[in-house]
């Protein structure tokens, strides 16, 4: 009989490789990728076309049309298109990012051949209706009016500016421009331009039958004949701009709190210090009991929640710490980050408190194997965000080798006080 009154063994996580499952390179271009399984009848579909916001010159444009194709496509109406989605059990999400644009659908895995015809039709036929253009540019500019009322929106844009420069996409803050010049001309162009066999990748996982791969085939395979006349979407790759190390201070009297962001420029991910160095910015900031965490919140209760990552794109990346706090207390925050960036590098973590990070960072990365959806989903930042095939592998690799030297060579090297770029928004004291 179990006792229950004795705590179970406590075992080490061992080594899990990321199940690759398969990949077919169609003739026209189209990657296909799919990884069966899972026990409850539920698969996910991905269709990522080549482009994204920082390939166009009005970077809002892929997150409007992805908006609009559940609004009307081909012969199917809005109310279609719901219908058919509702009643596959499936759920709809739309897909952007720097470089690539599509959606996701999560579905009862024998329905899938029932939505396809929907799918295709969003990709290759949205209506783009101008009453449905108007209402979603609306509710985009009424969403984007709000955030700029929150202290962070302003602290984490001037930050961006900092650290990529202010001709970078991410540092952008003209949203309200490019949503007024989209109309449906803009969007079919950008529509034409994006559907093109060659370089998109379509990604099956989960519960689905034979037919239901053969029919995801017969979608990837009839893209070949669309838009033949319109250029592709050529990639761009911005390079970073950094400003000198230094503090900006936007004044907003009507605001309760204070927003902090403070951050540096670092290495990008195929860099053999990206893991590394990923590991000791989740030790300064990125989970419960980090550093910053147990300093400014626990211990000196400055603010409610405090916390650090590392944000990579294309070849670079930033380590970004945010809080909010009292107007009094900005300079101790500051202070204290500076701080606790030195004591990485002075005394790093050891002992239980390694271990603490060791197994937090472990945890965290094994979720992924919950299900072939999580897999997948995993598979799809190496398009997406170019991550190496063998990501997953590596960090239990940086994981189960760090030590204490490794987190203060790379605190020494990439967390420098001297080096932060601080961004303020909020009253003046």
């Amino acid at each position: 009989m179990l006792d229950r009154t004795q705590a179970p063994a406590v075992r080490p996580f061992g080594f899990h490789p990321l199940p690759a499952g398969e990949t077919e390179h169609l003739k026209n271009g189209v990657t296909l990728h799919s990884l069966a399984g899972g026990n409850h009848g539920i698969g996910q579909v991905t269709v990522l076309f080549p482009g994204g916001r920082f390939d166009l010159e009005n970077r809002v444009l892929s997150a409007v049309a992805t908006s609009l194709y559940t609004e009307g496509a081909g012969s199917f109406s809005g109310a279609d298109i719901a219908d058919i989605l509702d009643f596959a059990g499936a759920r709809f999400a739309p897909h952007t990012s720097a470089h690539y644009t599509g959606f996701s659908a999560i579905v009862l895995g024998h329905r899938l051949p029932d939505i396809l015809p929907v799918l295709e039709a969003m990709a290759t036929a949205p209506h783009f209706a101008d009453s449905d253009i108007e209402n979603i540019r609306r509710m985009m500019l009424s969403k984007l009016k709000v955030e700029e009322t929150k202290v962070m929106y302003h602290a984490s844009a001037a930050l961006r500016r900092l650290i990529y420069g202010c001709g970078h996409p991410l540092a952008s803050t003209d949203k309200e421009a490019e949503l007024e010049a989209v109309d449906r001309s803009a969007l079919g162009d950008f529509q034409r331009r994006l559907v093109k066999p060659r370089g998109t990748h379509i990604y099956l996982s989960g519960g689905f039958g034979e037919s239901a791969t053969d029919a995801l085939k017969r979608f990837a395979a009839g893209m070949s004949a669309l838009a033949p006349d319109a250029a592709a979407i050529e990639r761009r790759s911005p390079l970073m701009a950094p400003e000198a190390p230094q503090t900006v201070f936007k004044e907003m009297p009507d605001a309760v709190q204070t927003a902090v962001c403070a951050g540096m420029p670092a290495v990008g991910r195929r860099h053999p210090h990206f893991i590394p160095l990923r590991l000791a910015v989740m030790a300064l900031g990125g989970y419960f009991g980090s550093r910053l965490m147990t300093n400014i919140r626990e211990e000196k209760g400055l603010t409610y929640h405090i916390d650090a990552a590392l944000s990579a794109i294309d070849d670079a990346s930033a380590t970004v710490v945010q809080a909010q706090c009292n107007s009094e207390t900005v300079e101790e925050v500051v202070g204290e980050i500076r701080k606790e960036m030195a004591s990485l590098r002075d005394n790093p973590p050891s002992g239980a408190e390694l271990d603490r990070l060791k197994l937090f960072a472990t945890s965290s990365l094994i979720e992924t194997l919950d299900s072939p959806i999580s897999i997948s989903n995993y598979r799809q930042l190496e398009t997406v965000t170019g991550t190496p095939t063998d990501y997953f592998e590596a960090q239990q690799r940086a994981i189960a080798s760090l030590t204490p030297e490794i987190i203060s060579e790379m605190a020494s090297l990439y967390l420098r006080p001297e080096e932060l770029r601080v961004s303020i928004a909020g009253p003046k004291v």
